[in-house]
Order: structure tokens, then sequence, then C-alpha cells
């Protein structure tokens, strides 16, 4: 999903489709995958209490910062952190295993036989 800093959104919607072959949607969004419904915002702010509570798996960003927790009603929260790294200097990104409901934060900085 988009986040409050992207400027050509059709343009980033068309190399997403073309480059990567993935949608980009704006925030919130919902989706159900591998029968777990996750939803994907920028800021936890945006959506309402009981829409946090319908979902297994919540992925926000927002903060910037990697984060991995359950809430309170046992969801999931995830926030992969930041791809870029030009807030924090830290380039980041997060592996969800759907099946055991897991995640693995990662360096996008070293390389992965050493994460």
């Amino acid at each position: 999903v988009f986040g409050r800093n992207d400027g050509d959104r059709e343009g980033l919607r068309a190399i997403a489709a073309k480059g990567v072959g993935i949608e980009l949607y704006e925030s919130p969004h919902s989706i159900e995958v591998g029968g777990r419904r996750i939803l994907l915002v920028h800021d936890l702010g945006e959506v309402a209490e009981r829409s946090l509570e319908s979902h297994e798996i919540i992925v926000h960003g927002f903060t910037h910062r990697q984060e991995t927790r359950e809430t309170d009603g046992g969801a999931l929260l995830v926030n992969p952190g930041e791809a870029c790294g030009w807030l924090h200097g830290a380039p980041s990104g997060a592996i969800l295993d759907l099946d055991a409901k897991s995640v693995e934060l990662i360096s996008l900085t070293e390389p992965a036989w050493k994460v």
C-alpha cells in the first residue's frame, strides 16, 4: 500500500505491474492469502479498531521501524521497517510465513547468507 510520501502513484503502479508483477493499493487494503485475512495499512491510526480485530495479520509501516508482536486480540502485527533506509539508514524487510503465522525480520544491507 502507499504511504504518505509516494508521489507519482500511477507511475509507481505501472512500474510495479510491469516490472515486478504486483499491484499497489491505497491504504488500508484487506486481502485473503492462504486462508488468512491480512490487513495492509500505512498508519494504524487510519483504521477502526474493529477492522484491526477482524484480521489475523496486520502489516503496517508509518514508523519505518521493524516490529513484530501480537495484539491483545491475537492478531500478528508486523512492521517490516523501511526498504530504502532513508530515514533511519537501515534498509529492512520481513518474511512472513503464513502457515506458521511467524515473521523473520531481515536486513537488506547484509547478504542473505549472513542474515
